[in-house]
């Protein structure tokens, strides 16, 4: 029977961390160690694992948090000083199948060319659907794109499923592969380090693989921000991502894309009133191209204004209204918005002939009125909603009926002439932007590429002596 070492990182989740060891210990998988990494809680978790599970793991207890990548990185290497043949790394906020590591392991041990096998996540709150499947990486678009998340759990899901990444909150990593190629990267802080290991074994010619029989419950992250924490870290990390593993003949698209991002993020963000978020992602930018790694330095991640969106303002002055669906998932975002916080408001709907997917949308709201374009009545509604994938695309949207308002998919709203005007000087304002800073930003990626290069090839040249 394979011998699995298990690291859980926790920070101040008291409530969870006991409930998660607990779920760990009903396993019906025995033969395993349990290693808990502390990173300096204040909540009182540590003193109340040593008192509870006393001689039964591992208790890891460090002075400062430096992140969950670090944190993982610590238990890893304690781990690997034993005869573990798996490890198998959990966050604190999940519950484990009792059968969930059984059936990790008994994957593994099927399967040589499989470096890592990873669980089926579904919500703590909401067990009926899932949280995340699998992922897949664009090395090319430089884009990572996920798979079946928040999908209904049911009998049709594949039994395996081959991913690019493997989220730390359940999976199980044969020891050898991190001997071989090294385990989670400390300097991501958070997010992005089970990416940037599980890619370090496909690259080797290794599988990531998600075996959907193991399941894990994982709690649902905080709906309601109130700091730029995550822009910053999940901004940061995977731009350095992806310039760690793109060729040098890349760097130039890849330059483009930023550019593209960054000035959308801008010409967007300011037009919404989003500074704080603008701002951060800026910092996050130029940070990786300056090296800086590890916790953000102080100043750049930005408390929240508690800010009402525009489309609930302009929805809250009116009763009746009529949605023209060229855009199915706006047109649904919308709907949801005006049904969850106003259900006694009237919502009509007229959806554009052409989409594929309209029985799909028609069935998922019935509730809603569904119109064809014959039956509108001028003077009826108090407000016509035209949808669209994104208000830069807004002239293409107009048909017979008039709208008062257009709306996208990513909460953008043209609700007068001015609007409109910001939209059509976007094309000209961004022309000017790119011509001045793409090849500024060429450079600086070149440079930056250079010297991540450097500090892998020393690691590497590192991990080969130490296996000698």
């Amino acid at each position: 029977m394979k011998k699995v070492g298990i690291v859980i990182c926790t920070w101040n989740k008291k409530e969870y961390i006991l409930n998660c060891i607990e779920s760990v210990l009903n396993s019906t998988y025995k033969n395993y160690d349990i290693y808990v990494v502390d990173n300096a809680s204040t909540d009182g978790a540590p003193e109340e694992i040593l008192e509870r599970y006393q001689g039964r793991l591992t208790l890891i207890q460090k002075t400062e948090n430096t992140g969950g990548a670090d944190g993982f990185h610590w238990g890893i290497q304690a781990a690997l000083k034993k005869d573990y043949d798996y490890l198998w790394l959990l966050d604190n906020d999940i519950l484990v199948d009792s059968n969930a590591l059984f059936h990790l392991v008994d994957y593994l041990n099927q399967h040589s060319q499989v470096a890592a096998v990873g669980s089926k996540l579904l919500y703590m709150e909401n067990p009926d659907r899932v949280q995340y499947l699998n992922t897949e990486i664009d090395m090319d678009n430089f884009t990572i794109t996920k798979y079946l998340a928040n999908s209904e759990d049911n009998s049709d899901l594949p039994i395996e499923i081959e991913t690019d990444v493997i989220p730390a909150c359940s999976m199980l990593i044969k020891t050898e592969m991190l001997v071989k190629y090294g385990d989670m990267d400390p300097e991501y802080f958070i997010y992005m380090d089970d990416s940037d290991m599980g890619f370090q074994f496909i690259l080797n010619g290794y599988k990531l693989m998600i075996y959907t029989p193991s399941i894990v419950f994982h709690k649902r992250g905080a709906l309601d921000r109130t700091t730029t924490f995550s822009d910053y870290y999940s901004r940061r990390n995977t731009l350095y991502f992806f310039l760690k593993y793109i060729r040098y003949d890349q760097i130039y698209s890849f330059a483009e894309y930023i550019i593209d991002q960054s000035f959308k993020e801008f010409y967007f963000g300011t037009y919404n009133n989003r500074f704080e978020v603008v701002l951060t992602r800026q910092f996050a930018l130029e940070d990786m191209l300056n090296g800086v790694r590890g916790r953000a330095v102080d100043g750049r991640i930005q408390e929240l204004p508690i800010q009402i969106p525009r489309a609930q303002i302009i929805i809250e002055k009116n009763y009746q209204f009529l949605v023209i669906g060229s855009d199915l998932k706006a047109s649904s975002d919308i709907i949801t918005m005006i049904k969850n916080k106003y259900p006694d408001k009237v919502v009509d709907v007229i959806l554009d002939d052409e989409n594929e997917d309209a029985a799909i949308f028609v069935d998922k709201m019935k509730s809603i009125n569904i119109l064809s374009a014959n039956d509108f009545v001028p003077g009826r509604y108090d407000l016509i909603i035209q949808t669209c994938k994104h208000v830069l695309d807004y002239k293409l949207c107009n048909g017979e009926i008039i709208p008062h308002v257009y709306v996208d998919r990513y909460s953008n709203v043209i609700e007068n002439e001015q609007d409109k005007q910001y939209m059509d000087s976007y094309e000209r304002v961004y022309s000017n932007y790119k011509t001045i800073n793409l090849p500024i930003l060429v450079d600086r990626l070149q440079r930056r590429k250079f010297e991540i290069d450097s500090q892998i090839a020393l690691k590497k040249r590192d991990r080969v002596e130490s296996l000698v």
